[in-house]
């Protein structure tokens, strides 16, 4: 079995088994072993597709499904989280959704959260982190995402949210992600006056944040 592993890992995604697809009444049957390939979001595509986001190094992969019919996923991978603290961030220019520039001088720390639209774990972790705002007036909140400024205004108008306490940023265009190396959503970063990465923390860990924020407030 492991050796039939090793195999698969070894060709993988230079190989697929050949199938083939018989429509009957009512039903459809694939004879032949094949693999499903599907994205990091867990949506179906090609096997080139697939391929073409392996060449991005982006991600991993995770074998799935039955012995009949392997699924392929691909995974986000980064990179160990703690080697990323002590990196500066370039001070670039960001103006929030109601166009006000983000100044990251302003406060001792700024929580830098990365998400989308699509993402529900992210939207929960923002609509945590409003609340935090309030207990933490030495940080600033500064959520950054790809989609535009009338997605977000859609999204917050269904439902029926309103972070007072976030700077959302929208077109976020991946200015940070050639230092960080983070691809999964929801990410966050703790960053001080200088842009020095203090902390990380991914996939919506809030109360890892939170200890993370005490301990901060703690040092001073």
């Amino acid at each position: 079995m492991k050796k039939n592993i090793l195999i698969l890992f070894l060709f993988l995604p230079f190989v697929c088994f050949a199938q083939k697809v018989t429509y009957g009444d009512n039903s459809v049957r694939i004879e032949g072993k094949t693999f499903l390939y599907f994205d990091a979001e867990g949506n179906p595509i090609t096997d080139q597709a697939h391929r073409d986001s392996l060449e991005t190094h982006r991600y991993i992969i995770s074998i799935k499904g039955t012995d009949e019919i392997p699924e392929i996923h691909l995974v986000y991978k980064h990179p160990k989280l703690e080697t990323l603290i002590g990196k500066i961030l370039p001070k670039i220019d960001l103006n929030d959704i109601n166009g006000k520039s983000i100044d990251f001088d302003e406060s001792e720390y700024t929580v830098i959260c990365f998400w989308n639209r699509h993402c529900r774990i992210c939207i929960r972790e923002l609509v945590v982190l409003d609340i935090l705002a309030e207990d933490y007036s030495n940080v600033q909140f500064v959520g950054l995402t790809p989609d535009s400024p009338e997605e977000v205004h859609k999204l917050m108008k269904r439902l029926k949210l309103e972070w007072e306490d976030i700077e959302i940023v929208p077109n976020y265009n991946e200015e940070f992600t050639d230092i960080l190396k983070i691809y999964m959503y929801p990410s966050n970063i703790i960053v001080d006056k200088n842009m020095v990465v203090k902390a990380v923390n991914v996939g919506g860990d809030t109360r890892k944040l939170l200890r993370t924020l005490e301990q901060l407030s703690g040092e001073k």
